[in-house]
């Protein structure tokens, strides 16, 4: 009998242990709560390492290929200032085991990443990293500046503050 509670008492300790490793709490899904991780995934250099699935997937190359980002390759991030009004993070949820991050900056360029849920720990880990694309802002169509060949002038939202 005393054997069997220490087998039960050694499990029950192994199963706490192998299920707060990552530190980070589950939201009601039974996944780990996406904002606790991303916190910890940019604070935390370590845990930023352990959470990329080398090789990952980057930007799309000319070829239509996207490249490998393998480990010794990659470059360690640093959070956003979360009340800095130059930064816009979105988190949108593609799946319920995948979540895209876009961070825009300045309305100018934006830097997308995308998170897989593995299943078997219900972990978040970071699949591909874009880096740095292209304008993010939405343009704007201003009607009344239609030129005589009636095409449509587009204007980038930037560009209209200093006109008012």
């Amino acid at each position: 009998m005393k054997k069997i509670f220490l087998s039960i008492l050694a499990f029950s300790f192994a199963s706490l242990i192998l299920f707060s490793c990552s530190g980070v709490k589950k939201d009601k899904k039974g996944r780990e709560d996406f904002s606790v991780f991303i916190d910890k995934f940019y604070s935390d250099i370590e845990f930023q390492l352990s959470r990329i699935d080398f090789p990952i997937t980057g930007k799309v190359q000319e070829n239509g290929i996207p490249e490998l980002i393998e480990k010794e390759d990659w470059v360690i991030l640093k959070p956003v200032e979360k009340n800095n009004p130059d930064y816009v993070v979105q988190n949108i949820e593609i799946a319920d085991d995948l979540i895209k991050q876009q961070i825009i900056v300045k309305q100018s360029f934006s830097i997308e990443m995308e998170f897989s849920l593995n299943k078997a720990s219900n972990e978040w880990y970071l699949t591909s990293y874009t880096g740095v694309s292209g304008v993010a802002a939405t343009p704007t169509v201003d009607s009344t500046l239609l030129d005589s060949t009636r095409t449509v002038r587009v204007v980038h939202p930037d560009s209209l503050k200093n006109e008012k």
